[in-house]
């Protein structure tokens, strides 16, 4: 699993912010799947291994703290593709809009986020 904040936080982020965390979890702003981890000021950041095959969809969730000590949270509902390969290389989503870069389609990618809120509905 794979999650890139570029988009969100442009700009020399040394000058505003102290460190980023990241984790996963059932709920917004939870961690309980993934524990937050500080992976200082990295644009992103990957975890290997990580079993999600019977899970249907969780949150990501982004702090950026700054050196006040005010911390920015960002929390980003994703569906688990249940061992299918993602549909797009790199999905960034920023205040109230999402890019898609390089990938099969966009038709495909929005069939299959159909999908995914169709199999959430039924469970």
């Amino acid at each position: 699993m794979q999650a890139n904040w570029t988009e969100c936080f442009g700009g020399d982020l040394e000058s505003t912010y102290q460190h980023f965390e990241w984790g996963l979890g059932s709920t917004e702003g939870n961690s309980d799947i993934l524990g937050f981890e500080d992976v200082g000021l990295s644009e992103g950041a990957r975890v290997d291994g990580l079993d999600l095959a019977n899970i249907s969809f969780f949150y990501i969730t982004l702090r950026a703290w700054k050196h006040d000590g005010r911390c920015t949270e960002i929390s980003v509902k994703a569906h688990g593709l249940k061992g299918r390969q993602c549909v797009h290389r790199r999905l960034f989503v920023g205040d109230g809009h999402v890019t898609i870069s390089k990938g099969e389609s966009i038709k495909r990618f929005f069939e299959e986020a159909e999908e995914a809120e169709e199999e959430e509905e039924v469970s």
